[in-house]
Parts: C-alpha cells; sequence; structure tokens
C-alpha cells in the first residue's frame, strides 16, 4: 500500500526496537514491536525496555500497557542489501575505491577494505591497470587521457576515494516472520526490517510503515580460541571425576559491560557459546552461577539433561527482583551431574548456596567402592559496601558445610564465590 495515499492520522503507532545494530550469523533477532493506540495515554517509549537490568519502576508502565491493549496483528517483513566487498579479502566489507578503475570502468578488481589492502596490493593491481587499459576499444586521443591518468595513479594514496556509506545492490525481501535468523547468506550485507500493523478483516493499515535499518553489516560467528587449561595432577586409583564452576553471567546483569559490544552481549548469541564450551569440557559434574531461572528452565536443564546430566537449581534469595518484557526475572545456582555416575543422598538450599551429599553409583567407576562428598555451589552478594554481608554469609555456609561433612565423614568441595 503507498504510505503518500494513507491518512495522515491512523489509529496507531509503532514502537520497534532491537538490542543490537550488529547481526551475527546463526543468532536469532528478536525485535521488540509494540502497536500503541494514538487515542489512549501510553507511556513514553523507553530505549532501554530491551535491556533487562532495570528496575521495577521503569518498565512496570509498558507491561501493563501490553496487557491492558490487545495488539493488532503486525506485519513484519526483511530485507537484505549486499555490500560491496574487498577484492583481496572477499569476506571483508569495501571502503574505498581505486580511481583508475573507475576510469577505466573496471569493477571486478577496483575496491579494497582499506588503503592499507590497495597499497599491499598495488603491485600488481597497476599492472592490472595497463593490460585494461591496452585492451580498451578507444580512440588513440582517449588511450593518452586514460595513460596519462594511469601514470599520474602511480602515487596510490591519490589514487582512491572513500566508497559512499551503503553502497550495494537493492533491498531484496528474505523472509516474513517475528523474528529472523541471519545465514551465511548475509554476511556482509545490510538487513532491514519493515513493520506495520493492519486490520485483520480487510487487511488494511493500522500504522505506518516503521522501518529499522541495521547500522552494521551481518558477521560471522566468530570463533574464539580455546582456554589454556593448567594440569594439576592425576589419580590413579579409578575414583577420579572432572567438576566446572563456571560465573556464566546472568543476562539481566549483562548490559552492565559496556565495554563490550552489545552484539557479544545478546542472550540468544552467548547461550551458544555456552553451551558449547560446557559440552566441550565434558565434566562430570557442572556448577553454574548467575543463571537466571527462565535460562535454566527453557535453556539448560533441557539441553544438558539431553547429555546425561540431571540438574537441580537454587534461586539466589535476598536480592531485588528484576522486572523485564518478560516478567520478574532472577537468577541462583544450578548443579548438573551425570545420573549414571552419581545419585543425590542429601539436599539442602542456603542463602545464596545449594548443598548436596553426591554418592557414586555402584559399578559406575568398575569397583564396588562407594564413595560420596559433600558438594555446595554458592554466589555470594555481590556490590559496594556489601563486604559484611559476604563475611557473614561465607562464615555461616561454612559451618554448616562442616557439621554436614563431619557428621558423614566426607570430603567437602566448595565451587563459585
Amino acid at each position: 500500500m503507498d504510505e503518500e495515499n494513507l491518512p495522515q492520522q491512523l489509529p496507531y503507532e509503532l514502537d520497534l526496537r532491537v538490542a543490537s545494530d550488529t547481526p551475527v550469523r546463526g543468532v536469532k533477532i528478536k525485535p521488540y514491536v509494540v502497536a500503541k493506540d494514538r487515542a489512549r495515554k501510553f507511556p513514553k517509549a523507553n530505549p532501554q525496555l530491551l535491556i533487562p537490568c532495570l528496575p521495577v519502576a521503569k518498565l512496570r508502565d509498558d507491561r501493563i500497557f501490553l496487557k491492558a491493549n490487545p495488539q493488532p496483528p503486525i506485519i513484519c517483513s526483511w530485507f537484505r542489501k549486499k555490500l560491496t566487498t574487498c577484492s583481496v579479502h572477499p569476506s571483508t566489507v569495501a571502503t574505498v575505491q581505486c580511481i583508475s578503475c573507475v576510469h577505466l570502468k573496471l569493477k571486478e578488481k577496483s575496491y579494497y577494505c582499506s588503503a592499507q589492502c590497495f597499497s599491499s596490493d598495488w603491485g600488481s593491481h597497476k599492472i592490472f591497470h595497463r593490460n585494461a587499459a591496452a585492451e580498451s576499444k578507444t580512440t588513440p586521443k582517449n588511450q593518452q587521457e586514460l595513460s596519462h591518468q594511469i601514470r599520474r595513479s602511480v602515487s596510490w594514496p591519490q589514487s582512491l576515494y572513500e566508497i559512499p556509506e551503503q553502497e550495494g545492490e537493492e533491498w531484496v525481501q528474505v523472509a516474513s516472520s517475528e523474528t529472523y535468523e541471519p545465514s551465511n547468506d548475509d554476511i556482509n550485507s545490510l538487513l532491514m526490517l519493515e513493520c506495520v500493523a493492519i486490520d485483520s478483516e480487510n487487511g488494511n493499515h493500522l500504522s505506518l510503515v516503521q522501518r529499522k535499518v541495521f547500522t552494521n553489516p551481518v558477521i560471522a560467528f566468530p570463533v574464539c580460541s580455546p582456554r589454556r587449561m593448567i594440569a594439576i595432577g592425576s589419580n590413579d586409583d579409578g575414583l577420579a571425576f572432572s567438576v566446572l564452576s563456571y560465573n556464566i553471567l546472568a543476562d539481566i546483569l549483562a548490559k552492565n559491560h559496556r565495554s563490550c559490544p552489545t552484539w557479544a552481549l545478546e542472550w540468544e548469541y552467548r547461550k551458544q557459546k555456552l553451551l558449547k564450551e560446557i559440552n566441550e569440557y565434558d565434566a562430570d559434574i557442572i556448577c553454574l552461577q548467575e543463571v537466571q531461572q527462565n535460562h535454566y528452565k527453557d535453556f539448560f536443564e533441557p539441553e544438558l539433561r539431553s547429555h546425561g546430566y540431571s540438574a537441580l537449581y537454587k534461586r539466589k534469595t535476598n536480592i531485588n527482583e528484576l522486572y523485564t518484557a518478560e516478567g520478574y526475572i532472577y537468577e541462583g545456582c544450578a548443579i548438573f551431574y551425570r545420573g549414571d555416575k552419581f545419585e543425590v543422598t542429601m539436599k539442602e538450599e542456603h542463602n545464596v548456596a545449594i548443598v548436596v551429599v553426591l554418592a557414586l553409583k555402584n559399578g559406575s567407576t568398575g569397583c564396588n567402592l562407594q564413595s560420596r562428598i559433600c558438594l555446595a555451589n554458592t554466589h555470594l552478594s555481590a556490590g559496594k559496601n556489601k563486604t559484611n554481608l559476604r563475611v557473614f554469609q561465607v562464615a555461616t555456609l561454612i559451618d554448616k558445610l562442616q557439621e554436614i561433612a563431619q557428621s558423614q565423614n566426607i570430603p567437602l568441595l566448595i565451587c563459585g564465590i
């Protein structure tokens, strides 16, 4: 529908936002789209709604509004625009173009990702100029002009011009869905999202089309270097087992790390990296801290259970609940253990810890000896002016753990901080 012919005052106004302007291949984009009735009073648009670590008051109004105002159907369309890439590094977006190639009407090898890249390639590129000029079908006079231009371009810094931003092909629609997961075909391309509210009965527009063009092109999924692990010895009696302790940084707290790129803090990206790394360690016992309850229930518990782990979760108490677009969110500690190797014989929950006694199952180590261990997974209160509270939490936890370990004559292992 042509927007120029639409009424100037349509009944709805769209609020469209995304958490990051840098899409990543394989990481699903989940935009925030809300249709707000112009005839009703509604809260001022909150530009931080997608940043979940906010006090309750800043988000409650938006959530109340959504509950009280049914949403009309919203059509979402995704578009892709291929950008020009470097002639030397095809996986990198070009930023400069050779002026001599422009005069020679050559595009195949004229684009570079930087002036330094062009300088490094100049030795072979100037030969490409001469060969192209010799093969061009021009009059002798024009040939002389081209040769003169090429000779002048030997000083390479003066033979470049910056490519206008977003130069590339035309926009092409790639999907019609609420979310979009960039593929390999999207790398080095710009993405655009168009949303419009419609009348479900006649299909007429109830709002103007809201567009969001992502500032940065789609990047490939980063490959991280493996961590350097330090060996601390071995056990040859057949009773060895491995333990992984990992503070995974709750999503509701991640946005406080402003020195990190926003795309690297997105949960849709981080959860893939975390799960891959955790599975690679192949630990017998996994202790995770700062685990959001929704991420435990919807992601970690089912994913790790499919790899043979049983799971326990303890919500962290005495902390302020955080209110987000998904409702109240809190975090806590989780323990995962090999169900074919261990069984829980005792479980207790404390203020900032979950404590269990794990017993090796008969036959799990190839001998008849059944060993037990008391395991605590904890995450102390953080923040300024909480030193005394942390000392109190440690003292009370240690007292309880000593009582359990001494009464059952078993070793003790504490994970987390």
